[in-house]
């Protein structure tokens, strides 16, 4: 969980001015998945795996464009 609020962190402070929400919800086991408004935007239960380097961070950037945040 350390490695997701620090993903989230960094994406906050890199964007505050574009993210009007932004959720990380926990799990069991480490598990947690990250959400930008109401869509899934990575979920480490499924994917069984932490995100890969900026992962996260290009499928954010990809929502916030298509919705013109």
């Amino acid at each position: 969980m350390e490695q997701a609020v620090g993903l989230a962190e960094r994406l906050l402070d890199e964007h505050k001015d574009e993210i009007s929400e932004l959720k990380l919800i926990p799990g069991s086991k480490g598990e947690y998945e990250v959400m930008l408004d109401s869509e899934m935007v990575f979920s480490k239960r499924r994917k069984k795996r932490h995100p890969k380097e900026e992962e996260v961070e290009v499928v954010i950037r990809s929502q916030m464009r298509d919705k013109r945040y």
